[in-house]
């Protein structure tokens, strides 16, 4: 009986000893807190404790992401594109500055502009349509745009960090090197629509064409060109930027964000900032392709270049052939190379341009 008496207390013993190794169960703490001489006070620190905590029993600091925000909150935070009062403030002394800078150096710029090459191209022609081309742009509105930038009136996390540094005279710097770089132009999207609509068997381009040079006055939409210039040159020294040649999926976005009622600066500072969401406002999506599709296949004019490809060379010009039935005289422009479309012909932005009726002179839509 001493021996049965024996085996069941260390039988029981030895069940104890289990329980007492046993895991928590599913609602008890992870772990207690090493080093705490009480288990039953580790029990009642969290897993989420602040590591170090002298004291376990200290309020817990709780993550801002945790934190829930209050009623309301959500209605009065900054929607993107809606620049704060500090900022409009900043940007209207900047613009004061940019105007009392002395005019960009292209050489200075050249030297400032290397950062700029990683998304923008050594030369401001990207190849990345996520990124705007600069070259050929006027040095005022890329200087514009970098104060924007600056003041956080235009929000964009990826270039604030580089403009913040920048001097007035820097951003005019820059604004001179890009702007005496040749710009390249892309080709423009000669598919023809299929969707019902208006626009139904129109190329997409010539869809573009037509708003871009004519608008549409029915919708209160006006003819980009009055303000960009016939050729996409836009205007030197204004707040109308150059967009010949641009990125079609960069113009696409910003058309589509003008449209949302983005706004940079105000009518203070910028009379013409309301410019472009009210005249986005109505475009349809297939109008907004199809206008950023033109913009990119626009060549700009070049007037050297025109009549350099109109004048024939010495080694060009031959004897005139007496045996032929017509002849030509030398230097005179062929029908196929001079002549120009007719009233209401439709010239492809893809090939090079006739010279406009009327040069360009010489904000934001980037």
């Amino acid at each position: 009986m001493k021996i049965m008496a024996t085996l069941a207390a260390l039988a029981l013993a030895i069940a104890l000893g289990v329980a007492a190794q046993a895991p928590a169960p599913s609602g008890a703490p992870v772990a207690a807190t090493p080093g705490t001489a009480d288990p039953a006070a580790s029990q009642a620190v969290p897993a989420t404790a602040t590591p170090g905590a002298a004291d376990p029993a200290a309020p817990q600091v709780v993550p801002a992401a945790a934190t829930p925000a209050a009623p309301g909150a959500a209605a009065t935070a900054m929607v993107p594109g809606t620049p704060s009062e500090a900022a409009l403030d900043a940007a209207r002394s900047g613009s004061a500055e940019l105007l009392a800078a002395k005019p960009g150096d292209d050489e200075a710029g050249a030297a400032a502009a290397a950062p700029c090459a990683a998304c923008h191209g050594l030369d401001g022609n990207s190849v990345d349509p996520l990124y705007p081309r600069l070259a050929g742009q006027s040095e005022w509105f890329i200087a514009r745009q970098l104060l924007l930038f600056k003041t956080g009136v235009r929000q964009n996390a990826l270039m604030q960090p580089f403009a913040v540094p920048l001097t007035p005279k820097q951003m005019r710097d820059l604004g001179a090197y890009f702007s005496k770089q040749s710009g390249r132009s892309g080709i423009a999207d000669e598919g023809v629509v299929t969707a019902a609509g208006p626009h139904l068997g129109k190329k997409l381009y010539v869809v573009g064409e037509q708003l871009y040079r004519g608008g549409d006055m029915a919708r209160g939409i006006p003819a980009c060109m009055a303000c960009h210039g016939p050729t996409g040159s836009g205007i030197p020294g204004t707040a109308f930027p150059r967009l010949t040649g641009q990125h079609a999926g960069y113009v696409e976005q910003r058309l589509e964000r003008y449209r949302a009622g983005e706004i940079y600066g105000d009518p203070e500072d910028n009379p013409n900032a309301p410019i472009m969401p009210a005249v986005a406002k109505d475009l349809t999506d297939l109008e907004i392709s199809a206008l950023a599709t033109y913009v990119e296949g626009l060549h700009a004019f070049d007037p050297k270049a025109s009549v350099a490809a109109l004048t024939p060379s010495a080694a060009t010009i031959k004897e005139p052939d007496t045996t032929a039935a017509a002849t030509t005289a030398p230097g005179a422009a062929t029908q196929d190379s001079a002549a120009a479309p007719g009233p209401g012909a439709t010239a492809s932005p893809n090939a090079a341009p006739q010279a406009p009726a009327s040069t360009d002179g010489g904000d934001p839509a980037n």
